[in-house]
């Protein structure tokens, strides 16, 4: 055999080993039945100010229907929802500041959430 011929038969050995890895992965693939991790919203729409949850499975959905991705509120149907964290006391949704960041205090009960303000420059 010349060098030549052994790289082909290296190289279709190596192709029918990756084929076969993908193959054992989709047949072995397990259905999705966990529990997804979810994420909390509140709707900011005048006389509303409803919390809910939305799992990653839906905000998928909605992404696809929705390519702004805006979240649109189960209970009045307005855009206006932002992303929410529970009070660690009173458990009241929290509206987040900045880039989904939890408040330093709970606007509710004022209770303090652990989150320190980095010092001013």
């Amino acid at each position: 055999m010349t060098a030549k011929n052994i790289g082909l038969v290296l190289f279709a050995l190596a192709a029918l080993g990756a084929a076969g890895y993908m193959t054992m992965g989709y047949l072995n693939k397990k259905e999705v039945t966990e529990d997804f991790a979810t994420i909390s919203y509140l709707c900011i729409a005048d006389k509303c100010g409803a919390a809910f949850q939305k799992t990653a499975p839906e905000l998928l959905a909605l992404q696809r229907s929705s390519p702004d991705g805006a979240v649109p509120c189960p209970t009045c149907g307005s855009m206006k929802t932002i992303q929410s964290v529970p009070c660690p006391k009173c458990a009241k949704a929290m509206p987040t500041v900045g880039h989904a960041q939890t408040p330093p205090k709970c606007p509710h009960c004022g209770a303090d959430t652990g989150v320190r303000k980095p010092p001013a420059p």
